[in-house]
């Protein structure tokens, strides 16, 4: 049961931040490259995040 609840919390934050970069790219569209520097490193935080839990995932032992 938690090796599930870690692979699909992965999976959501790792689509998650898709979202953070599709707004990232709006941004620097709309020429606001601050908030576009701050949404790039939200976005890298999270994927980082689940990397991490898709890694603990596949430690987990059935």
């Amino acid at each position: 049961m938690q090796k599930w609840f870690f692979e699909v919390l992965a999976i959501l934050l790792l689509g998650g931040s898709l979202i953070f970069f599709y707004e990232c790219a709006s941004y620097l569209a709309r020429k606001d490259y601050v908030a576009a520097v701050v949404l790039l490193l939200a976005g890298m935080s999270v994927i980082g995040v689940g990397r991490e839990l898709a890694r603990l995932a596949l430690a987990q032992k059935d």
